[in-house]
């Protein structure tokens, strides 16, 4: 299933990508750090940002065990649509098992920077990418 990117997708595809737009500002990243999300995983450590995407250390306080978030930008995550296939995309990634794969353990809606997005969650990655 694939994901539709924004409506300006073509526009900035076409564009060079500014490496000042794959980082969060000091409040984001601030905010971020030390926030919840749907009050279930603290926020400990941003590790990346990436252009659609940002990952992240986390503690998931049910269990007290370390986890990574992959938490989408505001800008991509707008629309009941996205909403809707990124929770199918989500339900069918966490049945999928298999050693090279990172097990979707959760997912959920969250606030960043003020705009509603949404997240999902992963076993420690301890580095690498996802």
């Amino acid at each position: 299933m694939c994901l539709d990117p924004p409506e300006n997708a073509q526009a900035v595809a076409s564009d060079p990508v500014e490496t000042d737009d794959l980082e969060l500002d000091d409040a984001e990243h601030d905010a971020l750090e030390g926030s919840l999300l749907a009050g279930k995983y603290r926020v400990e450590h941003v590790v990346t940002v990436g252009a659609s995407a940002i990952l992240a250390d986390a503690i998931d306080l049910s269990t007290d065990g370390q986890v990574s978030v992959k938490i989408v930008r505001p800008e991509y995550a707008r629309g009941d649509e996205f909403s809707r296939k990124f929770e199918v995309l989500a339900g069918i990634s966490a049945a999928l098992t298999h050693p090279n794969i990172a097990s979707v353990m959760d997912w959920g809606e969250a606030e960043l920077a003020g705009e509603s997005t949404v997240f999902w969650v992963v076993d420690a990655l301890g580095g690498g990418s996802m």
